[in-house]
């Protein structure tokens, strides 16, 4: 029963410039400079696209945006960010029926 309950691991690898990175089993939360939180998506939606994943849904504006990835075993990671200008900016990874690790920097 755990053995079909075992969920698979996503590795993640962050931006060099990530900062007070916050993480859970199913939550990476990380800031970046003002105005990069966009271009720090867009390395993400490379790293997911490249692995197998399928991008569901991508609305990247400006300032805030989200984008849902899937795979045909009933994984998903949605990745959200805000970029206000004004407050840090931050970017967010949730997975549901996986695990998110970050990708150790070697």
């Amino acid at each position: 029963m755990a053995k079909r309950n075992k969920v698979p691991k996503v590795i993640v690898t962050l931006p060099a410039d990530a900062k007070d990175v916050k993480q859970t089993k199913d939550e990476i939360k990380f800031t970046v400079t003002k105005g990069k939180s966009k271009a720090a998506v867009e390395s993400l939606r490379t790293q997911f696209r490249d692995a197998g994943w399928k991008e569901d849904v991508a609305s990247l504006e400006r300032m805030a945006g989200t984008v849902l990835f899937s795979k045909e075993n009933g994984q998903s990671v949605n990745i959200t960010y805000s970029d206000t200008g004004f407050m840090p900016s931050e970017v967010s990874l949730s997975a549901m029926r996986a695990e998110l690790e970050i990708q150790s920097k070697k």
